[in-house]
């Protein structure tokens, strides 16, 4: 049974937005632009790679070499920005083979420009779907501290 997080992602709500801090492992593109995987003898000339009679089957794993992918760092801010309400509580979401688990904090600060603003940071670390109870939480008592 593995228990190394397939991703630990570190996300930011405040007044201006939310926003995705850090992540890791970084998600590299590695999709190439189609004029780079192949060259054409004419430069006007297009290549359709898409059959119109089948589509593609969508991919129901975002689990690929031990690494989280398909999910780019705008839908993670968005999935695991939270709101003042859910803050101090156990948050687990799982999708497809993905089981994400943290705990929301807020942050106070008072500063000059705002009487009272607050930040709320969740750290949610990304585990196989199948991870057994004893290991979420390990992970959840974790993103705690």
């Amino acid at each position: 049974m593995v228990i190394h997080p397939l991703s630990i992602i570190l996300v930011k709500s405040d007044s201006k937005g939310d926003r995705l801090l850090f992540r890791y492992p970084h998600m590299t593109n590695n999709i190439r632009d189609s004029t780079q995987c192949t060259k054409r003898k004419n430069p006007y000339s297009l290549i359709n790679t898409e059959d119109l009679l089948q589509s593609l089957p969508f991919p129901t794993s975002n689990v690929s070499n031990g690494n989280l992918t398909g999910l780019t760092d705008e839908v993670l801010s968005t999935l695991f920005a939270v709101k003042p309400e859910l803050c101090e509580q156990k948050f687990e979401l799982k999708v497809n083979d993905v089981r994400f688990v943290g705990h929301p904090t807020p942050v106070l600060s008072r500063s000059f420009k705002e009487v009272n603003s607050s930040m709320l940071f969740n750290i949610v670390f990304a585990l196989q779907a199948q991870a057994s109870h004893s290991i979420v939480r390990c992970y959840y008592d974790l993103s705690k501290r």
